[in-house]
């Protein structure tokens, strides 16, 4: 379900700082672009309607929070953690998340060109109504991720444990590694479309 923090107080990005602590807090219309927010921690929050071009999130840490309508050429949030979180209807050109935790997370109508979650741990995360170019998920852990009504051109899976994950929603064009999609859920048609790469992987000479 989306996050939709109530009671907060309009806030200036101003309190938007490395290592810095906010909390039932609405920033509309803010700039982050180029701005170091490396360890910043939000609770309750909503960000809405915000330019963030190679903004720094590195280990940041936001819980119970909604992202509206972000925008940004690049977004840069290694080893960050993100709990009950939603994120809606933002276009990233890159967004860089490796080495991140996610948890009850939703991301809904996003249009993002690279998104890297390699080595990412993922637990009951939903994408809905999203377009990815590339979706890099390698050696990441996934437990109860779904897909719904989504489109990605390449997803990397190389070494990464899917456990529950539902890629019937998925329209896919590309996989690096078919083979480490095992313990997710696929449709017939789905079938179909991977078994030329699920043949080279297992030895099989088509004729």
């Amino acid at each position: 379900m989306p996050i939709r923090p109530r009671g907060l107080e309009p806030a200036d990005a101003v309190v938007l700082h490395a290592g810095g602590y906010a909390d039932l807090a609405r920033f509309s219309g803010v700039d982050i672009s180029g701005v170091n927010l490396r360890g910043l921690e939000l609770v309750e929050c909503v960000l809405e309607d915000v330019r963030a071009d190679r903004a720094h999130l590195e280990e940041c840490r936001w819980a119970e929070s909604r992202v509206d309508r972000l925008t940004a050429s690049e977004l840069h949030a290694q080893r960050s953690v993100w709990r009950e979180v939603s994120w809606e209807s933002s276009r990233v050109g890159a967004f860089e998340c490796h080495d991140a935790q996610w948890r009850s997370v939703l991301v809904e109508d996003c249009r993002i060109g690279f998104l890297g979650l390699g080595r990412a741990n993922l637990l009951d995360v939903r994408l809905r109504g999203c377009t990815v170019d590339t979706l890099d998920l390698t050696a990441a852990t996934l437990t109860r991720v779904a897909f719904e009504d989504c489109r990605v051109g390449e997803l990397r899976v190389r070494e990464s444990r899917l456990m529950d994950v539902d890629l019937r929603g998925l329209a896919l064009s590309q996989v690096d590694d078919a083979a480490e999609l095992r313990g997710a859920w696929v449709g017939a048609d789905q079938l179909a479309e991977l078994a030329p790469a699920l043949a080279v992987h297992i030895g099989l000479r088509v004729i």
